[in-house]
């Protein structure tokens, strides 16, 4: 465990803030025997701009929403069982 936790400290001193809090969360599931209740959605950004709010950058957003949706449709089950209750979940 000592040894998982340095190794991951090394890392996470070289990456980004979203990483960090993903290590962190993974390791409170993981003590608390949870892991599999921890689920971290990503997708490829289509390179918008934050502030981007046009009809193009809208229907690039909307294009990658899709994609990820078909490309991700077991694991979204999977998550609204969860967020209903279903304890026979894994």
């Amino acid at each position: 465990m000592a040894l998982m936790m340095v190794e991951s400290i090394i890392g996470i001193q070289m990456s980004g803030s979203f990483q960090v809090v993903d290590f962190i969360v993974n390791l409170l599931y993981w003590f608390f025997d949870s892991e599999e209740r921890y689920i971290r959605l990503d997708f490829d950004s289509p390179g918008i701009k934050m502030d981007d709010a046009s009809p193009e950058a809208m229907a690039k957003m909307k294009a990658v929403a899709e994609k990820f949706i078909e490309d991700n449709q077991n694991l979204l089950d999977r998550i609204v069982a969860l967020l209903q209750g279903d304890q026979t979940v894994k």
